[in-house]
């Protein structure tokens, strides 16, 4: 059986998906301003550093007095054995947070006069589209205290890393897409092949859209899936999920669930219910189907609800079914991180007998339905599947299952039934080629044989006279 090759499919969570325990890690804190109630907390990189983004931070000063609110801002992961430690790199003396994407001066003079505060909130995350450079999609929105938000439309932002790892933000001279439009964006972003991937929403419902990465900035240049194919018009758009299913999240590509559903989702509803929301597919597009895994646990303040749901796969160990998961609380909380456990499947021990070096006639023989073994009674879970055509030299017999010498046994009968079968042909054809040689022999030794068969039945010996013994004295 020197031919065979053996070994055990990686580790895999179940699916559908399944929390079986959690832990509250605590919250997401900083070195430099620990006391400070803030909300997103999505990860990100660039240019080998690692990143923390925040929304809605409410700064307060030394004293511990609130000076300000940050509507967005980030800080640095310096240690990912410490996943809920960063440190802010641009605070100023007052102790406000400086905002990574700022306010042009004009926007400053309208807040000034109109009584309200534009917002921009980076939701998405960044992409890294070339080395050194990053690419962001922002939620324009003008906010009045006590009052609903106006939302204004999403914005592309150019992110590069300057000195000791401090981010430098560049606005595109106006929005990407309007109020009235898709938000493109606005929930994840993921570059997959030469295309940025964005994930949004439209009228409640979850959406996609594409875009090379090399010009996220151009809005004539983004594609929009229509449920079979990519379409320059966002009208006919196919939503990816039931309206209000998704609100915050990510989607990652993750060896979490197997090779078969590389792209995970993880998020949270529109049902402000704190429940974690996961879906995994084989394909960006879908089909996409979300279950509800677990209610994210808070820490300072568990009777409220938990938004901002979003996966950190550098602090997680996702081939062993391992999450750090965070989520925010409303002010004065902060964002939580929690350690999930997902149901891991039994490993699968797997064989597979190689055919290719047998005549054609064999491997078909081995083809599927051929077994001349019922392994389905003598080794129960234990799957014979083929991996290729039987016309093909790398045709081979695969045996899975959970079992490892229920798989080992199946293989060796089937190794054996291979070997019993390349005999038998190699029987067959030998038989095949002496009757064929039988009959080829001519009429006068076919004569003198039956004379010697008739001498030897009389009693008589088999020599003629004259041949091999010589003259008769």
């Amino acid at each position: 059986m020197e031919d065979i090759k053996s070994g055990m499919k990686p580790l895999k969570a179940s699916y559908p998906p399944k929390v079986v325990h959690s832990q509250v890690l605590g919250n997401v804190l900083d070195e430099v301003k620990p006391h400070d109630s803030r909300d997103i907390g999505r990860s990100t990189h660039l240019s080998g550093y690692l990143y923390y983004f925040f929304g809605d931070t409410f700064c307060k000063n030394a004293d511990g007095e609130f000076v300000g609110v940050s509507g967005n801002n980030f800080a640095l992961i310096c240690n990912t054995e410490k996943p809920l430690e960063s440190t802010y790199l641009s605070v100023a003396k007052s102790g406000m947070v400086e905002e990574l994407v700022k306010l042009s001066n004009a926007e400053k003079e309208e807040q000034t006069k109109g009584g309200f505060t534009y917002k921009f909130w980076p939701f998405s995350g960044m992409v890294e589209t070339r080395p050194g450079v990053g690419w962001m999609w922002v939620e324009k929105t003008l906010y009045r205290t006590g009052q609903d938000q106006t939302y204004y439309g999403m914005e592309a932002v150019r992110v590069i890393v300057e000195g000791a790892g401090r981010l430098k933000a560049t606005r595109c001279p106006s929005a990407l897409f309007k109020s009235h439009e898709p938000r493109v964006g606005c929930v994840s972003t993921m570059i997959l092949g030469e295309h940025v991937y964005c994930f949004g929403l439209h009228r409640d419902f979850l959406m996609l859209a594409r875009v090379a990465k090399a010009t996220p900035q151009r809005r004539e240049a983004y594609e929009f899936w229509t449920g079979t194919e990519y379409d320059m018009d966002f009208k006919l758009l196919a939503p990816l999920l039931p309206k209000g299913m998704l609100m915050q999240g990510a989607v990652i590509q993750s060896p979490l669930f197997g090779d078969t559903r590389p792209f995970v989702m993880v998020g949270c509803s529109q049902h402000a219910d704190s429940k974690l929301m996961v879906s995994a597919a084989e394909k960006i597009e879908g089909p996409w189907e979300l279950h509800a895994v677990c209610e994210m646990a808070g820490f300072d303040r568990p009777g409220d609800f938990r938004y901002c749901m979003y996966p950190h796969q550098w602090a997680s160990a996702e081939k062993e079914g391992q999450l750090l998961v965070t989520c925010s609380e409303p002010w004065p909380g902060s964002v939580v991180g929690s350690k999930l456990q997902f149901e891991v499947a039994t490993p699968t021990f797997w064989k597979e007998i190689p055919l290719g070096k047998y005549k054609k006639s064999i491997r078909k023989s081995m083809g599927p339905g051929k077994a001349d073994v019922d392994l389905s009674a003598s080794h129960p879970g234990v799957v014979v599947s083929h991996v290729g055509s039987y016309k093909d030299a790398s045709f081979a017999v695969l045996v899975e299952g959970m079992n490892q010498m229920h798989v080992d046994e199946a293989a060796f009968l089937l190794y054996r039934q291979l070997r019993r079968k390349e005999a038998d042909e190699k029987e067959t054809k030998k038989n095949e080629e002496t009757t064929k040689g039988s009959k080829s022999l001519p009429s006068s030794n076919r004569s003198s044989i039956l004379d010697v068969i008739r001498r030897i039945s009389s009693g008589g010996t088999a020599e003629p006279a004259g041949t091999l013994g010589g003259s008769k004295q």
